[in-house]
């Protein structure tokens, strides 16, 4: 008795499973094809992820000078106290995020790390920072320049560099591809694109155009009308999967809700209802 009402439990907590699984079902269903978003839905969320890049992309640079800042007046005590240039550089390599670190005076180089950043004549004047976009082969990447001096009046350049987009040349893959999304960690339904020193193009669905006063460059930001199908294709296959879900849930269920009934009313027939509901 126990045990065919544990059975009866079972098959109540099955039957109300899978109802709920077909009615998830319908109504994905029903949502999909009564919600497919007008131009002008998509153009609200185009204007809200360009505006949310804009502003990730500003913390961004914003991060990024308070480091290298940071970094600076890490470095100056050891200049002050004539360090060896294993000192500074066990100071460098231990800060982790930077794609290149570089360590000079008016002569040569004294300590680096990473990738080799190329030396900036135009330093900035005391304890400001400059900050700009370069270009090194198939990479962007954002440097800052800060003048140190030490005690005795010696100038110092302190150069650190951050990647900020990397194109694969050999197009034999996207394995090396990283775009300026994929550092800022940005992963919108609807696609945006960033143009470093450039204007936004003219099919422009929505676009924000940002200056940084802390150096010579300039970032446009946008999505444009040629990815709508693209969108639109990515939103029916992201259903598909979720309609196949939700298939696989209910036919998993029925298979056991089928075994369950078939146990509580003949036993005999088990193995031959839950085998045959598979193909079903």
């Amino acid at each position: 008795m126990k045990l065919k009402a544990l059975q009866s439990k079972k098959i109540t907590t099955l039957f109300t499973l899978l109802i709920l699984s077909v009615i998830s079902l319908a109504v994905l269903e029903i949502n999909f094809y009564s919600n497919t978003p007008s131009y002008n839905d998509i153009e609200n969320m185009a204007s809200q992820n360009v505006r949310s890049a804009s502003k990730s992309f500003e913390k961004f640079i914003t991060d990024f000078k308070k480091r290298s800042l940071d970094l600076g007046n890490q470095v100056t005590p050891l200049l002050n106290k004539s360090s060896s240039p294993e000192q500074v550089y066990n100071l460098i390599s231990n800060e982790q995020g930077f794609w290149g670190v570089l360590l000079s005076d008016s002569s040569e180089a004294i300590a680096w790390t990473g990738f080799r950043v190329l030396k900036n004549d135009s330093l900035a004047e005391g304890d400001s920072i400059s900050i700009n976009i370069v270009n090194a082969q198939n990479v962007s990447a954002l440097q800052s320049t800060q003048l140190l001096i030490d005690n005795s009046g010696h100038e110092y350049s302190l150069i650190t560099a951050l990647k900020l987009k990397q194109s694969n040349v050999l197009d034999l893959g996207g394995s090396s591809e990283v775009s300026i999304s994929d550092v800022l960690g940005l992963d919108f339904n609807f696609p945006i694109h960033f143009n470093l020193n450039g204007t936004a193009p003219d099919n422009t669905i929505f676009k924000a155009e940002q200056f940084f006063a802390e150096g010579s460059f300039s970032a446009s930001i946008y999505a444009i009308e040629s990815d709508i199908p693209e969108y639109l294709k990515s939103r029916k296959a992201d259903h598909a999967k979720l309609r196949l879900i939700f298939i696989v849930l209910i036919i998993v269920v029925t298979e056991f809700l089928l075994s369950s009934l078939s146990f509580v009313y003949n036993p005999k027939k088990v193995f031959l209802i839950s085998t045959a509901s598979i193909f079903v």
